[in-house]
């Protein structure tokens, strides 16, 4: 028995006729949500280690405010080591508009892609 899948391309992502497609397991944005995933755990590894006396969780909703160790100085330290990791450079302008590390995360993703 043959299975036929249609998809249709919606901004570039094949979307399945219900969402899903069984047979091919995938699901619109899976990609992407690994990605973010991904790169979220990679983020929290840099954090874990440079504040390595916060114990709660780092999530994407995570700012300064919520690590008692993040002051000035390991901001600038913070960034260094992201963009040693990822291999890219952040101007002065970009590092100003992350509110989180979501959205952190998602300039990561964007300059990766």
């Amino acid at each position: 028995m043959s299975t036929t899948v249609s998809f249709a391309f919606i901004e570039g992502t094949p979307v399945g006729t219900a969402g899903h497609c069984e047979a091919n397991t995938f699901t619109p944005g899976m990609e992407s949500m690994s990605i973010h995933n991904a790169y979220l755990t990679q983020v929290a590894d840099i954090m874990r280690d440079l504040f390595d006396e916060h114990t709660g969780p780092i999530t994407e909703a995570t700012t300064a405010r919520d690590i008692a160790q993040w002051d000035s100085l390991s901001h600038v330290r913070f960034m260094a080591l992201v963009e040693q990791e990822f291999g890219i450079r952040f101007t002065t302008a970009e590092v100003q508009t992350f509110t989180n590390l979501g959205s952190l995360i998602d300039a990561l993703i964007k300059r990766k892609s």
